[in-house]
């Protein structure tokens, strides 16, 4: 089974598991259509790189760009999901998630954005706090 088969076979497995849970959102939250900006809110969108949030993958995975610039995720799947700065481990079945603090989104429902600028250089490691086990990726700022 190649990667992309298993990756589609994981994540119709998370989804059957999750069922509409991780769609509904929660009416309460305290950000819920709020806006989500930048930490530095310098940029706009379409200022710098998107990655898409889709089929609960992020894509590109790996992104590289200039110390200084602003990637926004652009949130189109139909479950809510998050951004959060940090690693995950992965061991004996398990995904732990390892936030560093750096940014994270809140959840973001469909049609939401997020954005963040990279001021120093370095690698940015980042997952969905929902969906840690599938969804991961790298911002690598130089």
């Amino acid at each position: 089974m190649n990667r992309n088969a298993l990756r589609l076979a994981i994540c119709a497995t998370l989804l059957a598991l999750t069922g509409a849970a991780c769609a509904s959102g929660d009416a309460t939250d305290s950000d819920a259509g709020a806006p989500q900006t930048s930490a530095t809110g310098t940029a706009s969108p379409g200022a710098g790189p998107t990655i898409t949030i889709k089929l609960i993958a992020f894509t590109p995975t790996d992104l590289q760009l200039a110390a200084g610039g602003t990637v926004t995720w652009r949130q189109d799947d139909v479950a809510t999901h998050t951004v959060t700065s940090g690693r995950v481990e992965q061991a004996g079945g398990t995904a732990t998630a390892k936030p560093d603090g750096k940014f994270d989104s809140g959840n973001i429902t469909k049609g939401q954005t997020f954005q963040f600028s990279f001021a120093e250089p370095g690698a940015y490691p980042f997952y969905c706090a929902i969906h840690p086990a599938t969804m991961t990726g790298v911002i690598t700022a130089t």
